[in-house]
């Protein structure tokens, strides 16, 4: 598999055989990242440079994206339950809702001290069990509470 950036540079190569889930890629550079739909699943993507990366409908659950830059990255639709975004900087990131309605789930995640200037959330699910930033309330955000799954 390649990935490449949005204007069509290869990023990285990974062989076939290989799967997505549980990928090991601390530090990696993926700015610009066509990352559209791929299961991330457990993925370590720790500081990871994710800067304007597609990462619409992508299944991102249990990843961790600890000090990663996903600023200016497409999220919407994507599945972020029990995420680890703690430092992550998500400055004008979309986690808004998807072309079909469908909400960017943040069950479970963790966006303690998460830089989040900019950020849109509107319609982003999260549940009681999902960690914050410091003054953050969901309902300004325009997030939907609901039951963890």
């Amino acid at each position: 598999m390649i990935i490449r950036n949005l204007a069509g540079v290869t990023l990285l190569e990974i062989p076939e055989d290989c799967k997505l889930e549980n990928l090991n890629l601390p530090n990696a550079d993926l700015a610009q990242a066509d990352l559209e739909g791929m299961d991330l699943s457990f993925a370590n993507l720790e500081s990871a440079n994710l800067d304007g990366a597609d990462l619409y409908w992508a299944i991102l659950y249990s990843a961790n994206l600890t000090r990663a830059n996903l600023e200016n990255a497409l999220l919407c639709g994507a599945d972020l339950k029990r995420a680890c975004l703690r430092w992550a900087n998500l400055k004008n990131a979309n986690l808004s809702r998807d072309n079909l309605g469908g909400a960017t789930n943040l069950s479970g995640a963790d966006l303690r001290d998460a830089l989040i200037e900019g950020c849109d959330f509107s319609g982003a699910e999260y549940s009681t069990k999902t960690q914050f930033p410091l003054g953050f309330t969901p309902a300004r955000y325009g997030m939907t509470l609901v039951a963890e799954k």
